[in-house]
């Protein structure tokens, strides 16, 4: 089965987190989220199904940090 995302929301506490970001991290993130909405999304995005949330995923952004989204 293929994942299809077609739009992502940003909660407070992400817009928050992110800009205490490096710079090089936070462009790494945005990235990350525009690969997300490519149809269909690259195949090396390091994209998780998190257990026991229906639509809640983890992306791997690099090897430091990891974010949640639904």
């Amino acid at each position: 089965m293929e994942l299809r995302i077609s739009n992502l929301r940003r909660k407070k506490r992400f817009t928050k987190d992110l800009k205490r970001l490096d710079q090089t991290t936070h462009l790494k993130v945005e990235t990350t989220l525009k690969q997300l909405l490519a149809d269909p999304p690259p195949r090396g995005l390091r994209l998780k199904k998190i257990e026991g949330y229906p639509d809640i995923y983890s992306v791997r952004v690099n090897q430091c940090y990891c974010r949640s989204k639904s």
